[in-house]
Formats: C-alpha cells, structure tokens, sequence
C-alpha cells in the first residue's frame, strides 16, 4: 500500500540554542543538484561490507535473466531464485506511515529504538521458511524532519543542508535554522542487514523501499516544486545504494510502490522517472535489482501518448530489471496479470535498443485480510454489492448470486460502518476476526511455533484464528504462483510460466491504516450508507466503504491484512497518565519513551493468526511447517 502523503514529525522535540556555537549539532552542508549526462551518472562505487568477527567474509550480485531472477553467492555459480517473501513494516499500535519513522523501523541509534522488534520478528521468519521481505521506506533523513519547517510538499525547506555522507555512523542531530529543534537522522541499517543475512544461514534478503511521492510521476505538477521533489529522493536514493549496494543480504531497491494510474502511465514523465532513479541506483549498485511495483492491473502495460516516447508502450521503454505486481485477485484467471504479462512484456516485444522487452516478474504483495463484519438490524447497512466474484475460498464454483440484506446468512456476511471515526466515538467497530475452522481439521498451533509468541495465551495443538484468511493464502500461492514459476524453457509462454514468486502482505495488523487521527483503535476502513428499498448493487449505495467480494470475509479492511493480530504492551505507560513521558498527548499509547528513545514498554504483543500455519507449511520444501 502507498506511504501516504504527510507532514512528518521525526525526533523528539527538543529546544535547543541557536546552531552558531552548538557543538551537538552536525555542520550544515551544501547538496548541489543531482543530474545525469546523457541517462548515464557517474560510478560512485557503494561503500565494501565488512563481515562481523568470526563470519565470512562474502558477496551476492543479482541479475535478470529472461522471466528468471538469478542469484550468485561468492565464487558460485547463479542459481535461480524464487521468493518466498512477506511484506514487513512493523508499525506499532499508535504509529503510522505519516509520523516517524516514516515506515523505517531498520536504523540503528544510540538507543536502539528498534532492536527488540527485530530480536523478535527475524528468528520467526526464519521459523516460516521466510527468504525475502519487502521494506516500504528507508532513509538517512526522513523527508519532512520538524512539521514546523516542512515545505508545501512534505519536504523540509532546509534539506539541501543536511549532510548524506554514507561514511557516518552515529545519531548526531541537525539544528534546525529556523528554530533551532534537532532533527535525527537514521545513521545506519547496517545491524539490522546483519541479522537478516545471519552469516549466510537461512538468509533472509531484502528490498529496500524507496518511497518516492507520486507528484515525481505527475507531468503537470508545479516544475519548481517537483524539482526540489526529486533533488530530495535522489540524494535518499543514492545514499541507499552507496550504504548498501554490497551488502549480502540486499537483494536490490524498489524504486516506487503503486505511484501508477491511469493517466500518468500513458506519459514519458512517469517512465523517464523510473528510468532516471534505476540508473542513478546502478552508478552504486550495479550487483543489485531495481524493481518498480505497480497496481493489479493494465497501467504497467499503457501505451504512451505524451512525450519523447509516444507511440510505445511501458514494456519498452522501463529499463528496471524486475516488474512487481500487486494481486488480490488470481493472476492466472483469462485476462489478469500473466496474460497482460504474455501479451505485453513476454512475446512480441522489443525495447528501443531493439532488444527483448522480457524481465522477470514478482508479485510484490498478496493477501486478504482476516476480518469480517457482523449484521447489524440497519437496513442502510446491508453488504453493497452481490457475491458472484471467483476468489481462493469459492473458485472454481462461487455461491450463487446473490444480495446479502439483514437477516441473510450466506457468504459473505455482515454490515457496512459508519467509518473509523464514528467507530471509534462510539468504541466500537462491525470489524471482527474470522474465527478458527469449525472443524479444528487444520491451522492449529505448530509446536515449532509457541516459543515465538509467549504472552499469546496459544499452545501447541490450539486451533487458530481466522482460518479462511489462511485457506485463501494457501490457494493463492498453490494456484496462483506454484505452478506458474519462472522458467526459461519452451513451454514457458504457453503455460505462463513467470512468477519468480510473492510477498504475502502482510506481517501484522497495523491500526492506523482505517484512519490516522486514531492509530489506537482497531476498526473498519470505509464508511457505507444505503438506501432501503434500492437493491443490492452498487448503484444502492453512496460508498461501498471497503467491500470487496474477493475476499472470504467480504471486505478489505486495510488494518485487518497480518498474519499475527497484535495489543499493546502491557507495560506500555499510556498518554493519559501525565507522569509518563510524552504523556498528555492525543496519542493514547506514545509508541516511544521520549525520555529514552527506546520504545515504550517494549514491542506490541503479537498472536499467531492461521495463516501463519498456512505460510510455514507453503514455504517448506516438504509441505509441511517442520
């Protein structure tokens, strides 16, 4: 899902003196614009990993090869590499994409803001058979540092004097110029890489997420103001593959998530970005992938009708060396994803140097969330739209049409909400979690699994809850990906052999995605108003507010997507005690100790849903979470 458009409040806040004498602060600097000559930036070679004490020293370089992603460790040889990935971005229950860090929970500081989420979330992936996550945000300076000194655009109006140097390792802060309050940087990531590399056992590689705006890709946005746009992410993504372009467990950058539509797809602007990002990433990375992620859909595949590349389509002119795509739907069904790929990239393409469109494909995030909605007696707030769409728990053979009103008791159930905001005045919300299997045939607890979540009350054996969420994902990767896994054979574009496998979105519940103003309060995503007497279609209602007959539950509410549920803390110090630090806020539950940077109480408390069970048992090599 795209980082929302926000002003960003970075650090804690801290009044400081003037920066003229203020030893604590770094020097302020000068960044002159970034510019390629002829498409081509210098070679600015990416900073040498050293491997801790007692590993070995090594390297990973990655590359395309027709619809085949291939992966060389050391002095071997290239293997072909499948993902077997999950989205990760663990926002704690008060946070969110619009405040710090800005969706990077991967830094280093000198108090170790994140460390305990990563001692807990890496040996439970590792645990899942996990192989690759997808980060959707890292940066050395988060774009909008003090909401008091952020421009128009969510940039800070004094970015151009902050210093990118990929050679500095510690937290030391900038002083505003205009009123002096410290902004932090995220120093470095390197720990985290570490740890995901784990000395080259059961790797788990990375992406990282460069989270460029979608007024980059608006060809008539403000020239000026896109320009300070762009000069900001291009120095982010420099100093992403200077820092980090040798480290193992990087397998490349993604260079935009779902910033297409449309109308900006069918200009040269939105591709002339994307090329101009990928090249200045490979002056540093070259070893590494670069990938831009796109909606389900025919965007990726627009033919061009403005600018320099008029009359060409996307597959021809993107130089990226992977497409991702974001399904919810099947891929393989007549007319989705591997057909527009067949069609668009795989046969009857040539770039303009004349060569062939074809690049490997991933799809970048599947996933249904593991919610429904109770019925409510209102009949305005009767499910909007007739169930005849195929998906993971029905397909090949859905229900019959029909219209779900109050009192109906087929699939999919429930009531729309009167949205976020009024759910949360009244302290209640229709969302609520799928339950377990009836049947307690499938999705208990694995054994392997307790000694991740110790304070979840789950035991071995314990049925697990939400377990159509955990039937859809299990059908999505064995109908969907397994069988259409990349390969260069003959037979390749007669069966759709191209996926070079997924991401399940996602790793856990995140709260504030209904509505930021309360990132405490787990509710439904939309708002739906229906008139009675109208019928079931979507002509009935204002709003569908977050309907979606593809999923086993009948809406998309976007807080419901993780694997694991999530609560705070116990030992969390809530807002509303004074006495707690950064207490008094609007923020029920600040997320970190403003007096200590660390986080506040410790890291929220996960519960397995089924679809953990679902994950380790797909990604297994034997079939089963072992």
């Amino acid at each position: 899902m795209s980082l929302r458009k926000a002003l960003y409040f970075v650090a804690w806040l801290l009044a400081v003196a003037p920066q003229t004498g203020f030893a604590a602060c770094i020097a302020p600097v000068s960044n002159l614009p970034l510019d390629a000559v002829n498409g081509v930036y210098p070679s600015l070679p990416a900073l040498p990993w050293t491997a801790p004490s007692g590993w070995t020293q090594t390297s990973t370089s990655w590359a395309d090869k027709g619809v085949a992603i291939k992966l060389t460790t050391g002095d071997g040889g290239p293997q072909t590499f499948i993902a077997h990935g999950v989205n990760y971005e663990p926002t704690q229950i008060g946070g969110g994409a619009g405040v710090s860090p800005s969706n990077d929970f991967f830094y280093t500081n000198s108090s170790k803001t994140w460390l305990p989420l990563w001692q807990r979330d890496i040996p439970l992936l590792q645990a899942l058979h996990v192989n690759s996550i997808r980060t959707y945000g890292v940066w050395k300076w988060e774009p909008g540092f003090l909401s008091a000194s952020t421009g128009a655009d969510g940039v800070a109006t004094f970015w151009r004097q902050v210093d990118f140097s990929v050679q500095t390792q510690d937290d030391t802060p900038f002083c505003d110029p205009g009123n002096g309050a410290l902004t932090y940087p995220h120093p470095d990531h390197t720990h985290f890489l570490n740890k995901m590399w784990n000395n080259g056992v059961n790797p788990i590689y990375v992406w990282i997420g460069i989270a460029l705006p979608v007024e980059l890709f608006d060809a008539n946005f403000d020239k000026t103001r896109k320009e300070n746009l762009r000069q900001f992410y291009k120095y982010t993504a420099r100093w992403l593959a200077q820092k980090y372009g040798n480290h193992p467990a990087v397998i490349g950058f993604v260079i935009s998530n779902e910033v297409d539509n449309g109308v900006n797809t069918t200009t040269s602007n939105f591709w002339n970005t994307l090329n101009d990002f990928n090249a200045l990433v490979k002056a540093s990375a070259p070893t590494k992938l670069t990938m831009a992620v796109f909606h389900d859909g025919p965007n990726a595949f627009s033919t061009i009708t403005h600018g320099q590349f008029a009359g060409k389509t996307g597959p021809q002119v993107y130089q990226l060396d992977v497409l991702g795509d974001n399904p919810y739907n099947d891929p393989a069904l007549p007319g989705n994803q591997y057909q527009r790929f067949h069609d668009g990239f795989a046969t009857n393409c040539t770039t303009t140097a004349n060569q062939p469109c074809i690049k490997p494909m991933l799809l970048t995030e599947f996933g249904t969330p593991a919610d429904t909605h109770v019925a409510l007696a209102d009949a305005t707030k009767a499910y909007p739209t007739t169930w005849i769409a195929p998906n993971f728990i029905w397909s090949p053979s859905p229900p019959a049409p029909q219209c779900l009103s109050v009192g109906n008791l087929g699939p999919p159930p429930g009531s729309g909400s009167d949205g976020p905001e009024a759910e949360h005045a009244a302290h209640s919300t229709v969302a609520q979690e799928l339950p377990a299997d009836p049947t307690l045939a499938k999705f208990t607890m694995p054994t392997k699994l307790v000694p991740f979540f110790p304070n979840s009350g789950v035991m071995a054996g314990d049925p697990l809850a939400a377990a159509l969420q955990a039937t859809w994902i299990t059908k999505f990767w064995k109908q969907a990906v397994a069988p259409h896994l990349a390969s260069n054979g003959p037979d390749r574009d007669t069966k759709f052999l191209y996926a070079s496998g997924g991401y399940v979105f996602e790793f856990r519940d995140e709260w504030w995605k209904g509505n930021e103003t309360f990132p405490y309060f787990h509710s439904a995503s939309g708002t739906i108003s229906c008139q009675p007497g109208q019928g079931c279609g979507q002509m009935a209602c204002a709003n569908t507010g977050g309907a979606n007959n593809v999923f086993p539950g009948g809406w998309g509410d976007e807080e419901w997507f993780g694997l694991t549920s999530a609560q705070v803390n116990p030992n969390r110090c809530p807002a509303t005690n004074f006495n707690c630090p950064g207490g008094g806020g609007q923020n029920k539950y600040p997320v970190v100790n403003y007096n200590t940077g660390a986080l506040n109480g410790g890291p929220d408390i996960l519960k397995p849903r089924a679809a953990i069970a679902a994950i380790c048992e797909v990604f297994s090599a034997t079939g089963i979470c072992d």
